[in-house]
């Protein structure tokens, strides 16, 4: 669970930084990796052996599946989120940087 929450943490400081400034290309690589990590979190791993085998064209189904059950997820567990979120606009406004 420690982990998940590292990940979330650095996926929510993306954000945090989008909302203050066009992200640099290094930032957005690093972003979008930081997305497929939570994605990952959110796959079983039947899912994540199924997908592993298909195209990267074949596999938005299965991410679209994990996108549901992490906005479930963030749902049902709003004080996290919150906290999380927080979190990252505080050191984001210190720092300006993702991660």
């Amino acid at each position: 669970m420690q982990e998940l929450l590292t990940v979330l943490s650095a996926f929510y400081g993306c954000h945090a930084v989008i909302a203050l400034r066009p992200l640099s290309d290094e930032e957005t690589f690093k972003c979008i990796q930081i997305t497929a990590t939570v994605q990952v979190y959110f796959l079983t791993k039947a899912e994540l052996a199924m997908m592993a085998d298909m195209p990267e064209t074949k596999r938005k189904p299965g991410l679209d599946i994990a996108l549901q059950r992490f906005k479930a997820w963030e749902k049902a567990n709003p004080k996290a989120v919150k906290i999380l979120k927080d979190m990252q606009v505080e050191k984001t406004k210190k720092t300006e940087t993702v991660i």
